[in-house]
């Protein structure tokens, strides 16, 4: 493979190999370079061949929901960073968004569309209104979160360090509550006179409230005690009121009434994640999780029965559940391994389904992906043909899943001949509440035994190269990559590390003011002096100047969540030990790379990392 090496480095122009001893370090200035953006250092420049061949999968368009009208007759959807109509079924979309980053958009009163979005991935989030192509900002003071639009009146929430103000906008803004620790807007009544929110202490622990908006008197519907969580809910007809909550280690949906609550399906195996009801009142929609691929179910209110939705799309992902205000008629994405995601809808009348887009023509190699068990941890591998060098890739989070869902940059990979293991490690959700906090607090560094797990499986499997396995993640993803490097250095050949954690207590310390609390549920409190240290000692920074497989480091320079310099000190120290590090900084990025421009270049960059240390 060493011939593989050199012909990859030397196409791309590289002052070094990877290996570069410490010796020839001290003696090299490494190389450096601006492509827009990005400044890169110890990198060759990417190969523009490789970059040819991922803007193939790049140009894969992908079109998530964002709402529905209320006559169920057009969709406002996603596509890229801006906002778009769609008028009718296979319709060409119409853009309505320019110059922001959309994260959420609702269709307003009289043509109006109203949307949130942020510059740069800084995720301060503004609010906006565009109307026949005039734009007027809504708020501009303040980051916003949790954005609902109900009958043109617009609810969300604004969260500080300590505490969170709910703010109302009906003619003129209005604060209507205010309360210590995290709360999110969870939905609006069609008046104006309620809402719903969530006090969040962690993943395992919420509760819903109803607060009132004259006074922001607020009333707890589900229980306080930290092993119950109430993650949604969404009001029905005439003061139906519908929610997801833990019942045991599951998540369930349930009918919260006056007297009591009623389970609407106490036979499911696996979490309930949405749910809709529809404006009718007699049916709620919602998914369960079924192992990192949804079902859509329809919950009949009058005669408390359920039934799956047989003409929805299976094995993949649905999300974003929305009825249409006036009609029975439900609105969702669907993507699969194999498809970018794409909206439909379904006509609860007919039992019709729809699609609002036609599929985009894929003519680059797709590959599906398997679901595996690994001990106790699931796990999906997409594989090429023949006996394949593997890249472990960690989600973040961590409270994430690894979905049966569309990656483009995946299939580019596994079309390059890797193998993708996704681990759902210890920490993930989908497979019960103690799963997903099995790696809270002291138990952090315990989550390694999965990851050897996860080698030891992959060194059994024939079609499965053992002795090159590559590491990569992002964000919590990338601190077990760093951590994957130091805890077996022996039997991984390389590492990527997108916006990570590399030092626990400077990420508890400089992360955004508003993130801090539950990052503290989470990880433990570095205020603490004995948690302090256990956390340092967990942190990969301490130990990263015995890294010696190649790495490549990629951080935003905009991002709220992971420090900036904790990637930078990361770099010097894997460096001082002698490590070869391609660093990629981005000026214009947040907590991601999201960019095309910047995407796509280290995209290239990890092919060659990869491909040269394979």
């Amino acid at each position: 493979m060493r011939s593989a090496w050199w012909i990859v480095l030397a196409a791309c122009g590289a002052s070094r190999p990877v290996g570069t001893t410490t010796t020839q370090q001290s003696a090299t200035v490494l190389a450096s370079y601006d492509l827009g953006a990005l400044h890169v250092t110890g990198a060759p420049r990417p190969d523009p061949t490789i970059g040819a061949q991922l803007d193939r999968y790049g140009a894969i368009s992908s079109t998530r929901l964002l709402d529905i009208s209320d006559d169920g007759k057009q969709l406002l959807v996603l596509q890229g960073g801006d906002a778009a109509i769609l008028t009718s079924p296979l319709a060409s979309p119409r853009t309505v968004t320019r110059d922001v980053d959309v994260v959420w958009a609702a269709f307003g009163e009289h043509g109006a569309i109203d949307y949130a979005g942020d510059h740069d991935g800084t995720e301060d989030d503004r609010l906006y209104q565009t109307t026949n192509g005039a734009v007027k900002t809504l708020v501009a003071e303040h980051r916003i979160a949790d954005p609902i639009e109900r009958r043109g009146r617009l609810v969300w929430a604004q969260p500080e360090e300590t505490s969170t103000a709910i703010w109302l906008l009906d003619g003129k803004p209005k604060k209507v509550f205010e309360g210590d620790g995290a709360w999110a807007v969870v939905d609006l009544s069609d008046d104006g006179t309620q809402l719903l929110a969530k006090n969040t202490a962690s993943l395992e622990s919420s509760t819903l409230y109803r607060i009132a908006t004259s006074d922001g008197h607020a009333v707890a519907l589900t229980s306080v005690d930290p092993r119950v969580a109430a993650p949604a809910a969404q009001f029905g007809n005439d003061g139906q009121l519908f929610a997801i909550a833990s019942a045991g280690d599951r998540l369930n949906a349930w009918e919260i009434m006056t007297r009591g609550q009623r389970l609407l399906a106490p036979e499911l195996a696996w979490d309930v994640t949405q749910l809709a009801v529809a404006p009718s009142g007699d049916a709620v929609a919602f998914t369960t999780n079924d192992d990192g691929a949804n079902t859509l179910y329809v919950y009949d209110t009058r005669a408390h029965t359920h039934r799956v939705v047989t003409a929805a799309p299976v094995g993949g992902v649905i999300a974003d559940l929305k009825f249409a205000a006036h009609a029975d008629v439900l609105a969702f994405s669907w993507s699969d391994p194999k498809h970018p995601r794409e909206p439909f809808t379904y006509d609860l009348a007919s039992d019709r389904v729809t699609a609002w887009v036609a599929p985009p023509a894929i003519d680059v190699p797709v590959v599906a992906s398997e679901r595996v068990r690994i001990g106790d941890v699931p796990a999906f591998v997409m594989k090429p043909m023949g006996k394949a060098p593997v890249i472990v890739e960690f989600h973040g989070g961590p409270e994430d899943q690894w979905v049966a869902k569309w990656q483009p940059f995946e299939q580019f990979l596994v079309a390059r001949g890797f193998a993708i293991v996704q681990p759902n490690v210890r920490g993930s959700v989908g497979y019960g509440r103690a799963y997903a906090a099995a790696d809270d607090g002291p138990h952090r560094g315990e989550v390694m035994q999965d990851v050897g797990a996860v080698l030891d499986w992959i060194a059994t499997q024939p079609d499965l190269d053992g002795s090159r396995v590559a590491v990569m993640g992002t964000s919590y993803g990338g601190y077990l990559a760093l951590a994957a490097l130091l805890a077996y250095p022996e039997r991984i050949r390389a590492g990527v590390d997108i916006v990570g954690i590399a030092d626990f207590v400077a990420f508890l310390e400089g992360t955004a003011a508003y993130r801090r609390a539950s990052r503290r549920t989470e990880y433990g409190d570095e205020r603490d002096p004995g948690t302090r240290a256990l956390l340092a000692g967990l942190s990969p920074i301490r130990r990263a100047g015995s890294i010696k497989a190649p790495l490549l480091v990629a951080q935003g320079a905009r991002d709220p969540r992971v420090p900036p310099a904790v990637a930078d000190g990361l770099v010097a120290a894997v460096r001082g030990g002698g490590g070869t590090v391609w660093y990629v900084a981005a000026a214009d990025e947040g907590h991601g790379f999201q960019k095309p421009a910047n995407l796509g270049a280290l995209q290239t960059l990890i092919v060659q990392l990869l491909t040269a240390a394979r």
